[in-house]
């Protein structure tokens, strides 16, 4: 199994590290696609995905590969090989709402609840949606 994990923002793996450590566990290939069109000054900088920075995981280490933005994304996810990509945005808001032709699964993690704002049209665009608790759906 090949899993690729979008990171736009450092915090993201806050979310994302226990399931990336689990599919190094399990013996999954991972990668982590680092988004460096995030800004680099003003006041949410420190939240710049720098590779450099990627946290370390007690089961091994996922390859970490940058890309420029969502053009760059949805050319990326044209030619994966991936089995499944894991993003905290639906695919339409992390591709600036471009299907791509093809694409991985796309699964979409909810992040937290206040900030969980996709439209359920945007929702339907994933594959799978991961959510907090069996309330979310009727939501």
């Amino acid at each position: 199994m090949k899993v690729s994990f979008v990171i736009t923002r450092l915090s993201h793996y806050r979310l994302v590290g226990p399931v990336i450590d689990c599919a190094l566990k399990s013996g999954w290939s991972v990668e982590c696609w680092h988004d460096y069109s995030f800004p680099t000054t003003g006041p949410k900088s420190y939240l710049f995905p720098d590779v450099a920075a990627a946290p370390e995981f007690q089961y091994g280490r996922p390859a970490i590969r940058s890309y420029h933005g969502p053009a760059d994304l949805v050319e990326r996810l044209e030619h994966a090989d991936e089995d499944a990509v894991v993003s905290v945005a639906a695919l339409q808001d992390a591709t600036a709402g471009v299907v791509p032709k093809r694409y991985p699964v796309w699964t979409c993690m909810q992040s937290g609840p206040d900030i969980f704002v996709s439209s359920s049209e945007k929702l339907k665009g994933c594959d799978l949606l991961a959510l907090h608790s069996r309330w979310w759906l009727d939501w």
